[in-house]
């Protein structure tokens, strides 16, 4: 008899939308998911989804929320559960405790720990550690950061991220060089990009600090940010009082992945100066190589797929003359991208970060 699973997410992100199919054909499941969340995160269409059910989403107080309905499925007729949006999903611990009184196999799909967590935290973790089968982690930074925690390592699954892999594969594979940076800026320097949300955790103004510097130095380049949100303001005063604005191009928002892949891979370098996540990944995909801090313990689990010298680099957190010489080392030594740099960039992708791998794990954890 096939195992019945059944997910319980705390939401369901638009981004996601491809390993959710690809679970949906591998695994007889069922679906609960957050109906809203904090964030104005786009949300996945469901009804694609063979069995699919919403959950009301209620906000307690500060992050901590409920979702109705959670709680009840410990006593429906499942194999096994994978749940995520922990911990501040007060439901969860309601349902993890009834699960465990009930002897369910119950997975926790999330970021596991990041290394800088108090020692309350880490108290919260152990506790819910004991009342599951294992965790399915995005990355093997967090998960050997738990060993050292204690954890055990036969109950940690690295289970990676991934974006639409299909839809981009089919675009990447279609890709040329193209002279849409050559046509805009009206000459041939290197060219630096960042694609995601002008936000204040981004801290993009480093880009800037560190693209002043260079040029103070004699070494210039074009910056590319694709993208909207409330920094954006902030950076264009920025631009201009750095005088910088003909070799800076805010581009806007784009969700039109095969103009996402013409711009990432005609680009030199993706920098992203915070937090690096999906960002990462994306770049990545489309052969563009990517620098980002070194503070791994605030970093995204996505900064594993950066590795040093092959597809990207870091610098010291916070420091914008540290960014200025990452940028310039890198377009010192790569002065265009080769055959060699792009296979390098694709190879994380292709064999960690996409929906079928993140399958195969689950098939192996929960079959």
């Amino acid at each position: 008899m096939a195992k019945r699973i059944c997910f319980i997410l705390n939401y369901a992100p638009h981004y996601r939308t491809e390993v959710f199919l690809e679970i949906d054909r591998n695994f007889d499941c069922d679906f609960f998911m957050g109906n809203k969340t904090y964030t104005d995160i786009r949300k996945m269409d469901t009804a694609a989804l063979k069995r699919s059910r919403e959950l009301g989403f209620v906000k307690i107080v500060g992050r901590f929320y409920w979702l109705q309905g959670q709680a009840a499925l410990a006593f429906k007729k499942y194999d096994s559960y994978v749940i995520t949006g922990q911990p501040y999903n007060l439901s969860s611990w309601i349902f993890l405790i009834l699960s465990r009184i009930r002897g369910k196999k119950v997975f926790i799909w999330n970021h596991g720990m990041y290394g800088n967590e108090g020692l309350w935290q880490k108290i919260l973790k152990k506790i819910q550690f004991k009342l599951i089968t294992g965790y399915l982690l995005y990355g093997n930074y967090a998960r050997a950061i738990m060993i050292e925690n204690g954890f055990k390592k036969e109950k940690l699954h690295v289970i990676y991220n991934s974006l639409a892999y299909k839809e981009q594969l089919r675009i990447r594979q279609k890709l040329q060089t193209t002279s849409v940076y050559q046509e805009h800026f009206e000459n041939d320097l290197p060219v630096i990009i960042f694609i995601g949300r002008l936000t204040g955790v981004k801290k993009l103004d480093l880009l800037l600090k560190a693209m002043k510097l260079s040029f103070d130095e004699g070494l210039r380049f074009n910056a590319v940010f694709v993208g909207d949100g409330i920094e954006k303001s902030k950076l264009q005063q920025l631009v201009a009082d750095y005088e910088l604005s003909p070799n800076v191009w805010f581009y806007g928002s784009l969700y039109d992945e095969t103009k996402i892949g013409e711009l990432l891979y005609n680009a030199d370098l993706c920098v992203s100066p915070g937090n690096v996540g999906l960002t990462a990944m994306h770049a990545l995909t489309f052969g563009c190589p990517v620098i980002t801090h070194a503070n791994f313990k605030k970093q995204m689990p996505e900064f594993e797929a950066i590795k040093e010298n092959r597809t990207g680099g870091f610098f010291r957190e916070n420091n914008p003359d540290a960014l200025k010489k990452a940028i310039q080392v890198w377009l010192e030594k790569h002065p265009g991208k080769d055959k060699k740099l792009f296979a390098a960039c694709f190879e994380v992708i292709d064999s960690h970060y996409n929906p079928e791998r993140q399958v195969e794990v689950l098939k192996k954890v929960l079959l």
